[in-house]
């Protein structure tokens, strides 16, 4: 399996996209969750001016910042430096990473004793790290964080992602007045919506909470939609207004055009990133693989 963290320039825009590409479909075992903890009970975040979601850890009574990323399919990845400061060991995993530049090398990974996520002490968590990414990314998107929180971590525990008081609450799948309900895949590690077109064609987006900006490969998916702009980092730049269906329900997403092939092999033709989340809450169902979306409040 190859898996990268891309940071990728293109129209003045810089992207994270963290993306896998099954080799072996069996190594996605390594990957499974451990049943959500009856105690978890939520995560505060801040969004950053670059549009990526951060929330605080603790390790060993210090606090450390960490990248809450859902196009991460790990639970942890730890920085370079922070493996220094901390004296862990690591060893070569099985994970093969692929740089921008087409460049392979194995991930490393350890064992941390103990790691504190929003009231919960998670213990001997095992956390993969690539020489230097991490501070790499960090100098880019201009925060200093030093862990990765991956879908990884989320994925077999019921969740709403609030955008509104900027939080996860970890509690049953009740939600009310839902505005657009979705199915997901979560096969590959990572949660992939399920839609229709307004011609009633399928097609899947990656849900990623580490894309600041939502991404659609009108390559992959030749359609003339309206043309819109999107507003980053102060500056509007040209992007493409998409209305996805589920059901008899329509919402509308705002989208850079660019190339996603790097990420084709997910059956996915782009990322619903994090500029269509703002102002929604997402209330994510483990069991039933379907994610809902309420417009405002909580």
């Amino acid at each position: 399996m190859h898996y990268g963290l891309l940071i990728i320039k293109k129209n003045m825009l810089l992207h994270i996209h963290i993306y896998a590409i099954s080799i072996l479909l069996s190594s996605l075992n390594s990957f499974t969750n451990k049943p959500g903890a009856a105690e978890l009970k939520q995560i505060n975040f801040e969004i950053s001016e670059y549009n990526l979601l951060f929330t605080k850890v603790e390790i060993k009574n210090k606090k450390y910042t960490a990248l809450i990323d859902f196009g991460d399919f790990a639970e942890f990845q730890i920085s370079t430096k922070l493996i220094n400061e901390l004296d862990l060991r690591t060893e070569k995993s099985d994970i093969v990473m692929s740089d921008i530049n087409g460049n392979q090398f194995a991930l490393e990974k350890g064992t941390l004793e103990q790691l504190k996520v929003g009231c919960t002490n998670e213990e001997n968590i095992t956390f993969y790290s690539a020489k230097n990414e991490i501070e790499a990314v960090s100098q880019q998107v201009g925060t200093d964080f030093q862990v990765v929180i991956g879908f990884g971590y989320f994925k077999s525990k019921n969740f709403k992602l609030d955008f509104i008081s900027k939080r996860i609450e970890f509690l049953e799948p009740t939600a009310e007045d839902i505005e657009f309900t979705f199915p997901v895949n979560t096969e590959y590690g990572y949660l992939i919506g399920n839609f229709h077109s307004n011609e009633n064609e399928t097609f899947s987006l990656l849900f990623d909470t580490g894309t600041p900006i939502s991404k659609i490969d009108l390559d992959l998916f030749p359609k003339n939609l309206k043309d819109a702009n999107v507003t980053f980092l102060k500056t509007e730049f040209p992007s493409k207004y998409l209305n996805v269906k589920s059901s008899n329900e329509t919402i509308t997403l705002n989208m850079e055009n660019g190339n996603m092939s790097e990420l084709e092999p997910l059956g996915i033709v782009g990322i619903y990133g994090v500029n269509d989340m703002k102002g929604k809450v997402f209330y994510y169902n483990a069991l039933e693989q379907k994610v809902q979306i309420k417009a405002t409040g909580n």
